[in-house]
């Protein structure tokens, strides 16, 4: 399995993809590491990342990372915070349903972890 789940946004996004590590590692290492960065597209974009298993439900659960020309700014982390009801955000949760392991065994409470199972956004 990839340490990185990348999953396609629709075009009416601000983010071409989302991309969800599946573990408490440095996103930042683990992007750089799957094979998604070799095959950016050679336009200017913005990717969103869904941090839940570093830093658990909180204001830094999700970022965005910039990229131009086929290669990711680093530099470009930015914080969002997407409301419980955003569709990106019950898609990401969506997400989580398909790595029940992962969840599981993450930093997230045990409240947490049913809700995410049970297809809750939280």
């Amino acid at each position: 399995m990839e340490n990185v789940l990348v999953n396609e946004l629709p075009i009416s996004s601000p983010y071409t993809h989302l991309l969800t590590p599946l573990s408490s590692e440095n996103p930042l290492f683990l992007i750089q590491q799957t094979e998604y960065v070799k095959t950016l597209p050679e336009i200017n974009g913005k990717i969103l990342v869904d941090n839940i298993f570093r830093f658990g439900n909180t204001s830094k659960r999700f970022f965005e990372l910039s990229y131009a020309t086929g290669k990711i700014n680093l530099e470009s982390v930015v914080y969002i915070e997407l409301d419980r009801k955003n569709s990106i955000r019950i898609t990401a949760n969506t997400i989580l349903q398909e790595v029940p392991n992962v969840v599981n065994n993450s930093i997230l409470n045990s409240a947490q972890k049913k809700l995410i199972l049970h297809g809750v956004s939280i």
